[in-house]
């Protein structure tokens, strides 16, 4: 397996201070690897021996019960690494799936470790990406356990809505229900109320809303 380059180590944020010399050195520590749309990238419950910085591409974390149920979590895109929990050597938590063909820098942790000792601003520009992380998950897990599923639905229509109350990317029940953490039947229940109300249009998975949404239902 071949070396990230270091052009592509630059592009990431955490190593984009490094000079030329010290990224050749830290290239070194890193392999590339590919993985095709839909590739399952780690799996919950595994001890993975590598941390990753995604260089193209994008990953989504899941969780999926014994009945198949799954709750997806947040996408990672270019300059973001994961998963977190392989920095203290535990079992992830989280499954990554690819959601589009990748190419990342893995790095195995002792190495990371000794490099982040070398280099203490790689560590300080990624503290500043995993407290945003906690600050999303934080998030989410409010809006998990303190709204209904109706709240659920609009925030998740009002954060991809963009000019002309277009939602930007086409959404079925069911990826809208892995997305809030409802059936999709309880998901078609809220949107048949809503387009009939006359405050969301949907037209083969492309949502727009039409109007301001209640708050409450």
């Amino acid at each position: 397996m071949t070396s990230p380059t270091i052009e592509e180590l630059a592009a990431l944020p955490p190593f984009a201070l490094l000079s030329r010399d010290d990224l050749r050195a830290a290239a070194q520590l890193f392999t590339a690897r590919s993985y095709a749309k839909d590739a399952i990238v780690a799996t919950e419950g595994d001890r993975l021996e590598y941390f990753n910085f995604i260089l193209s591409g994008r990953v989504q974390g899941f969780w999926r019960d014994e009945e198949g149920h799954q709750l997806k979590l947040g996408i990672d895109e270019p300059g973001m690494h994961f998963p977190d929990q392989a920095l203290t050597g535990e079992p992830t938590l989280v499954s990554h799936v690819a959601i589009s063909d990748m190419r990342l820098a893995s790095i195995r942790r002792e190495d990371l470790m000794r490099l982040l000792e070398r280099h203490p601003q790689i560590a300080v520009v990624m503290l500043m990406s995993v407290v945003a992380r906690l600050r999303r998950m934080i998030a989410r897990a409010r809006m998990l356990t303190m709204d209904d599923v109706y709240g659920r639905v609009v925030k998740l229509l009002l954060a991809g809505a963009g000019d002309g109350g277009q939602v930007s990317e086409r959404l079925t029940h069911a990826e809208i229900g892995q997305r809030i953490g409802a059936t999709r039947e309880m998901v078609g229940r809220v949107l048949r109320d809503l387009a009939r109300g006359g405050y969301i249009e949907a037209d083969g998975g492309r949502i727009t809303i039409l109007k301001k949404l209640p708050s409450h239902w």
